[in-house]
């Protein structure tokens, strides 16, 4: 599943080290453990919301997926980091994701 996720500069997110790449861990639940990522990349600012000191990244979230239902974010517990997105890019694709969804048509422009 594509996703979004926020880190602190060098692929950081509360003490753990990420890797460009495929990264594991045992067990996924939203309220406690796993890789968190969002659905919706602007659900990553709730998160990580200083643009200017964030980095951002698309990832592929998979193994064991749980989702809370407060908003898109997810836990899962195999994180492939794919891409590093630029503020640019960031803005772009929540703008696609928010046309695409208000639309409904469930489809990119």
């Amino acid at each position: 599943m594509i996703a979004y996720k926020g880190f602190l500069p060098g692929l950081i997110c509360r003490d753990y080290q990420f890797k460009m790449g495929l990264n594991v861990t045992e067990k996924a639940n939203c309220a406690h453990n796993g890789f968190h990522c969002a659905e919706d990349p602007l659900d990553c600012l709730s998160y990580y919301g200083d643009i200017n000191h964030a980095e951002y990244y698309i990832v592929d979230a998979g193994g064991d997926i749980d989702e809370d239902g407060v908003d898109s974010k997810i836990s899962c517990t195999e994180l492939t980091i794919l891409k590093r997105l630029t503020k640019k890019n960031f803005s772009s694709m929540a703008l696609l994701l928010w046309q695409t969804t208000r639309s409904g048509s469930g489809t990119a422009i």
